[in-house]
C-alpha cells in the first residue's frame, strides 16, 4: 500500500469577458437583468434596465457608447461585449437570438437547457430538465450515456465494447479472452497516466493535471475552455482544484520465479560446498537460496485465477 498526493482537477470558467463584472470594476450598484427567447428570432421576454443614470441620462460609464461595449443602452436589448452574431446577442445588440437567454450586461448569453435544441457549450439537451435520463439539468452529459440527438431521449452506453462513447475516455474491447485489466493505459473507461522512470505523464481528458497540460478538464472537448490537446483555450481562466486522495492506493506487484540450469533434477535444494548447484535461481527471483529468500512465495500470495505460467 502507498499514498499518494492529491492530483490537480480544473474547472474551467466562464470568458474572462463575462468575469469582468465579477471583479467589481463597475462602482455603481446594479441589478443584472434578464432578457430571452424562447424560439421566436426578433422577440424578448423580457427588457433590460440599463442601470442608475446621471443627469443627462448617461450611465456614467467612462467606455464609448455603442453595441459591444458590454454596458446595455438605449435601443438595445443585449450587450455581450462584442458585435458578432449566433451567440446569443445579435451583431447589432438590438436581438436575443433564438434558444438563448442573456442574463447581464457584458457576460456572454447562454444557451436555454431543456428547450430541445443544442446551442452554446450544451452538450447535450433531450428536451427536459431532469436528472438521471442521460443530460442533466444543466445540458451536462450524465456518466454512462450518449446523446445523439438534440430533442431525443439519451440511451446507455456500455464500456467495453470497443466504442468511444458519451463520457467514456477511452475504451478498451473487453472479452472472455481479454479481460479489462489495470495500469495498461485504459480501465473501466478511464484514462491512466503513463509512468515511467522519468516520471508520469499525464493523459489529456482523464481530469489529472501534469507538467505536460496547461489544464485538464476532465474532457476532450473544445469551446469550454480547455482544449482537446489540454491547452488553455483564449478568453478562459481555468482554476485548479484540488481533491482528497484516497486514505490507501493499491499498486500492482508481479512475483518472479526463473530456476536456472545449474541443478535441473532438484531445483531447490542446497548441496554444502557447491554454489554452482545451489544458485538454483536468479537471485531477484522467488526460488534463489543462500540470500535470505523466501520459497512458496508465490504458491502463497497469489490465488489460481491471479497465476500466469
Amino acid at each position: 500500500m502507498a499514498r499518494r498526493s492529491a492530483p490537480f482537477l480544473l474547472a474551467c470558467l466562464v470568458p474572462v469577458s463575462a468575469a469582468f463584472m465579477a471583479c467589481g470594476s463597475d462602482s455603481s450598484t446594479f441589478e443584472p437583468p434578464v432578457a430571452s427567447s424562447s424560439g421566436t428570432p426578433g422577440t424578448s421576454s423580457g427588457t433590460f434596465d440599463p442601470g442608475p443614470q446621471r443627469d443627462g441620462g448617461s450611465s456614467g460609464r467612462p467606455v464609448e457608447p455603442g453595441c459591444g461595449n458590454a454596458f446595455l443602452e438605449e435601443g438595445e436589448i443585449c450587450d455581450d461585449a462584442n458585435r458578432v452574431g449566433g451567440d446569443g446577442c445579435s451583431a447589432d445588440c438590438k436581438t436575443v437570438e433564438a434558444g438563448y437567454q442573456c442574463l447581464s450586461e457584458g457576460a456572454a448569453c447562454v444557451a436555454i437547457c431543456g428547450d430541445g435544441v443544442l446551442l452554446g457549450d450544451e452538450d447535450c439537451d433531450d428536451g427536459n430538465t431532469k436528472v438521471g435520463d442521460g443530460c442533466s439539468d444543466g445540458c451536462r452529459l450524465e456518466p454512462g450515456f450518449k446523446c445523439v440527438t438534440a430533442g431525443a431521449a439519451c440511451v446507455a452506453t456500455t464500456c467495453g465494447d470497443g466504442l468511444v462513447e458519451g463520457t467514456e475516455q477511452c475504451d478498451d474491447l473487453v472479452t472472455a479472452d481479454s479481460p479489462d485489466r489495470p495500469y495498461d493505459g485504459c480501465f473501466q473507461c478511464v484514462k491512466e497516466p503513463s509512468c515511467g522512470n522519468q516520471g508520469c505523464i499525464g493523459a489529456c481528458g482523464d481530469g489529472l493535471l501534469f507538467p505536460n497540460e496547461a489544464c485538464d478538464d476532465g474532457n476532450t472537448r473544445d469551446g469550454d475552455g480547455c482544449s482537446s490537446t489540454c491547452t488553455l483555450e483564449t478568453g478562459f481562466t481555468c482554476d485548479n482544484r484540488t481533491e482528497d486522495p484516497p486514505a490507501e492506493l493499491a499498486l500492482p506487484v508481479m512475483y518472479r520465479d526463473f530456476l536456472s540450469p545449474w541443478n535441473p533434477a532438484t531445483p531447490g535444494t542446497y548441496v554444502e560446498n557447491d554454489e554452482a548447484k545451489n544458485t538454483v535461481g536468479h537471485p531477484d527471483f522467488e526460488s534463489f537460496i543462500g540470500y535470505g529468500a523466501y520459497e512458496d512465495l508465490v504458491e502463497a500470495a497469489l490465488g489460481a485465477s491471479t497465476r500466469s505460467s
